[in-house]
């Protein structure tokens, strides 16, 4: 079976760390373990945004592969030649930025694939970006597409711009014979109520979080070095938030629920560490902390942190705390109990498919039920030691291993 991936994102996230989020590690594991995984399967790639910088990431991660685009020839050739010149320099230094711009003028956006690779190959799969119209013209072509969440149409409150949105893209492209891979149960019933596609169509394979990234780290001494990185108190126990820094991910309701049970219970040692970048509407979140002077000091606001650093960070947390409204499927969550961390999570949307039970699931609107799991945790070491040995049994039900295996499966399936 001849199947062209499309993995585009690994372009955006070979120059940007910050942009390789969840959706880039899904191309990315596709990329890395799909032509491994049955000799009746060969992968194809074909990208669609910035070629050169796709070919920079396949080339220094994929090379063994010898994998083979299904853009033009003359193309590959041309992307092949400035990622040899940009590799040359430092990845971001001053001098490849600027050669990148001198590149970018030649940069054609007309994007197109080869007619006969097309023509042999099976199934089309992207693992994010809206189907191009050249494969959707092609109708012996099976195409699927991953949707990862619903979030910008279900609950557009939480988006800065209400309309124009890429999963509205997606949504709006899906042609009746289109077939569709959900991240998790919860995301397929949203589409399945939105969508006119049929329960045959649309298939689930969760999500996994990276074995070498995310681990129990037990050296103290580690722990305590990324602490002081980060100007958090290593003698101290925290509670841990890692999201982007936006009204959906409900951070301004943890930083009150952590203020109220330090405040009634008279609790002097814990702090709330808060990483991740700013997003939208960001500001609440910080009124929030200004509101109760005398706890503004025990609230660590790391900005943005390497996936390196962070296996240490959950790893010496009391509990991680994740109480978004809505997610599409949760990593934050399964990363934290890979390391062996407990979690309390929201009891909505996919989170409870991620967590089962494993973890504490709260309402993300009740901040008294909040502050009272976090007071179970503090209070309560026995409890702490059972949900680290949950966490991490429930954390080896994902794998990406996995995650390979039965998209291999859907694909036997539709094709």
């Amino acid at each position: 079976m001849k199947t062209i991936l499309d993995v585009s994102l690994l372009g955006q996230g070979f120059y940007h760390q910050k942009a390789r989020t969840g959706v880039f590690r899904v191309a990315e594991n596709l990329a890395t373990l799909l032509p491994t995984i049955s000799p009746d399967l060969e992968i194809l790639f074909a990208d669609n945004l910035d070629l050169t910088a796709t070919l920079g990431y396949v080339n220094e991660h994929l090379k063994k592969q010898n994998s083979k685009f299904v853009n033009p020839d003359s193309q590959v050739s041309f992307a092949e030649l400035q990622s040899k010149i940009l590799a040359a320099f430092p990845l971001n230094s001053i001098p490849q930025k600027v050669i990148k711009k001198i590149f970018y003028r030649f940069h054609s956006s007309n994007i197109s694939y080869q007619d006969d690779l097309l023509a042999d190959a099976s199934l089309y799969h992207s693992p994010y970006f809206p189907i191009p119209n050249q494969i959707q013209e092609r109708k012996k072509l099976k195409k699927l597409i991953t949707i990862h969440d619903l979030i910008p149409i279900k609950y557009p409150h939480f988006f800065e711009n209400r309309t124009d949105n890429v999963v509205h893209q997606i949504v709006s492209s899906l042609q009746p014979d289109t077939f569709v891979v959900c991240v998790s149960e919860a995301t397929k019933v949203d589409l399945l109520e939105i969508s006119g596609l049929s329960d045959s169509q649309v298939f689930v394979v969760p999500l996994a979080a990276s074995k070498e990234l995310f681990y129990p780290v037990l050296d103290r001494e580690l722990i305590a070095q990324i602490l002081l990185k980060y100007s958090i108190a290593a003698d101290k126990p925290y509670f841990l938030s890692i999201s982007t820094l936006e009204p959906r991910k409900n951070i301004d309701t943890v930083i009150k629920s952590f203020a109220e049970m330090v405040s009634q219970e008279k609790v002097n040692d814990l702090q709330l560490v808060l990483v991740g970048t700013k997003g939208w509407d960001f500001e609440k979140i910080f009124e929030a902390i200004n509101v109760s002077p005398s706890i503004k000091n025990r609230i660590i606001v790391t900005g943005y942190v390497p996936d390196e650093d962070l296996a240490a960070l959950y790893s010496g947390a009391l509990s991680f705390v994740y109480v978004s409204h809505c997610e599409g499927f949760g990593l934050p969550p399964l990363e934290a109990m890979q390391c062996g961390t407990p979690v309390i999570t929201s009891n909505t949307t996919s989170l409870p498919e991620v967590v089962g039970n494993a973890g504490i699931l709260v309402s993300p609107l009740d901040r008294e039920e909040i502050s009272q799991a976090m007071l179970d945790l503090y209070q309560n070491s026995s409890l702490i030691t059972s949900l680290k040995l949950k966490s991490i049994q429930q954390a080896k039900t994902f794998s990406w291993e996995k995650f390979a295996q039965e998209t291999w499966n859907v694909y036997q399936n539709i094709v």
